[in-house]
C-alpha cells in the first residue's frame, strides 16, 4: 500500500480529479495493444513512462522539469508513429494549473507550444507526403484536437484562478466569522463591565457599610440588605436577559449558519449590500434575521432551487430585504402556509410588513421596517 501512495496513487488532496483524465488513456493503451512486435513493447513501454511522468508532474519539485519533459517526448512519439494528439492535451492541463509564477509558467508554456507546434507540423508534413490530396479541412476532427490542444493550458489557467478565488473568498468568510465572534465576545464583555461590574461594587459597598452599621447602629442594616438584594435581583433579571440575547443570532451570524445549510442542499446564496445591515440595531437584527433563517429554511425544504439571493436596502426612514429563490415559486401562498404567517407576526413586533411575489419562476419575500432613529434624531426632534 505504501508503494502504491508513493509511486501510483496522486495525492489524496487533488480527490477524484486526476484519475478522471486517465480515462482517456483507454485509446492509446488500445492502440500499443494492436500493434504487434517492438512496436508493441514500445508503445506500451512510452505510455506507462507517460503515466509515471503525468503522475509525478502534479506536484512542483526539482524532478518537475523531467516529468514534462517525458510527458513531450512520448506525446511526440505517439504523434509522429501512432498519429495519436490528444496526450498533449494532458500536459496542457498541468502546465496550466499548476501554482507557477509567471516567469516560470512561461518557460513551461513556451516549451509545451513550441514541442506541440513542431510535433504537428512534422506530422502534417508526414501526412501530405503519403497523401498528396491532403486538405487539414477534411480532418475536422483533427482541426477539434488543434484547438483543444492550443487552448487547454489558457482553460487551465481560467480554472486555476476561479479555484483560487473560491478558495479565498471561503477563507476570507471563516476570517469574518472569525471576527464576528470576537466582536460578540468584546460586546459582551463591554456589556458585563457596564452592567453587571458596577453593580457588583455598589453591592461590595453596601455589604461592607452593613457589617459597620451592625456594631453602630444596628437599625439601619435591614435598610442596606434591601439594597443588596434588590440588587442582587436585579442582577440575576440581567444575566438572564444576557443569555437571552446570546442565543439569538443578528443577521451576519443567522447568513453564515444558513449558507452552510444551502450548501448542503447545493442551493448557492448571493448577497448584495449585506454590509449596511452591520449599523442596524442588534435587536432589530435579532427579528430580522430570524425571518431570513425562516424564509432559507423554506427555500431548502420546498423551492427546489439552485440560487438564493439575499438584497439589502436602506432608505431615509425604511429598512429593507429581498429574499429570492429560482424554485418552482408558490402555486396558492397562504398566510399560514410555510411559516409565512409566523414571519409576518414577527414583523409586526417591529412594525413591519412582508409582501410575498410567486411564479414558476421563483418566489420573492420582500421585507421592511421603519428605520429606527438614533439618539443624536431623537434629541434634535425634542
Amino acid at each position: 500500500m505504501t508503494f502504491l501512495r508513493r509511486y501510483i496513487l496522486f495525492p489524496s488532496r487533488f480527490g477524484f480529479y486526476p484519475y478522471f483524465w486517465l480515462i482517456f488513456l483507454s485509446y492509446p493503451i488500445a492502440i500499443g495493444f494492436a500493434e504487434t512486435g517492438i512496436r508493441r513493447v514500445l508503445t506500451l513501454f512510452f505510455l506507462a513512462i507517460f503515466f509515471l511522468c503525468y503522475r509525478n508532474s502534479y506536484e512542483i519539485t526539482k524532478l518537475l522539469p523531467w516529468s514534462i519533459a517525458g510527458q513531450l517526448i512520448v506525446c511526440v512519439y505517439m504523434m509522429l508513429v501512432e498519429n495519436y494528439m490528444a496526450l498533449f492535451i494532458f500536459i496542457a492541463w498541468v502546465v496550466g494549473s499548476l501554482p507557477f509564477t509567471k516567469r516560470v509558467r512561461w518557460r513551461y508554456l513556451t516549451a509545451y507550444y513550441g514541442t506541440f507546434t513542431a510535433s504537428v507540423i512534422a506530422a502534417v508534413t508526414k501526412l501530405v507526403a503519403v497523401t498528396p490530396h491532403f486538405q487539414l479541412t477534411d480532418r475536422l476532427d483533427l482541426l477539434v484536437l488543434l484547438a483543444f490542444a492550443y487552448g487547454s493550458p489558457i482553460a487551465a489557467m481560467s480554472v486555476m484562478r476561479t479555484a483560487d478565488k473560491s478558495r479565498a473568498i471561503q477563507q476570507t468568510n471563516e476570517r469574518l466569522e472569525n471576527v464576528i465572534r470576537q466582536n460578540e465576545r468584546n460586546r459582551i464583555a463591554q456589556d458585563l463591565h457596564d452592567t453587571l461590574g458596577q453593580s457588583f461594587s455598589m453591592i461590595t459597598i453596601k455589604t461592607e457599610l452593613a457589617r459597620k452599621l451592625l456594631k453602630v447602629a444596628p437599625e439601619k442594616v435591614d435598610e442596606q440588605l434591601n439594597d443588596v438584594e434588590n440588587a442582587s435581583r436585579d442582577n440575576l433579571q440581567l444575566v438572564r436577559s444576557i443569555v437571552n440575547d446570546l442565543r439569538q443570532l443578528n443577521i451576519a451570524e443567522v447568513i453564515i449558519n444558513q449558507n452552510r445549510n444551502l450548501q448542503d442542499a447545493n442551493v448557492t446564496l448571493l448577497t448584495i449590500n449585506e454590509s449596511i445591515s452591520n449599523t442596524w440595531p442588534r435587536q432589530l437584527q435579532i427579528t430580522l434575521g430570524a425571518v431570513i433563517q425562516e424564509a432559507i429554511t423554506n427555500i431548502i425544504r420546498h423551492a427546489h432551487a439552485d440560487h438564493c439571493w439575499l438584497t439589502f436596502g436602506q432608505q431615509a426612514n425604511l429598512l429593507t430585504i429581498s429574499i429570492r429563490d429560482n424554485g418552482k415559486g408558490i402555486h396558492k401562498p397562504r398566510e399560514n402556509s410555510s411559516g409565512i404567517s409566523g414571519m409576518i407576526k414577527r414583523m409586526e413586533t417591529i412594525n413591519g410588513t412582508l409582501d410575498v411575489a410567486s411564479s414558476s419562476e421563483g418566489t420573492t419575500l420582500t421585507i421592511s421596517c421603519p428605520k429606527p432613529k438614533t439618539n443624536k434624531e431623537e434629541e434634535l426632534q425634542s
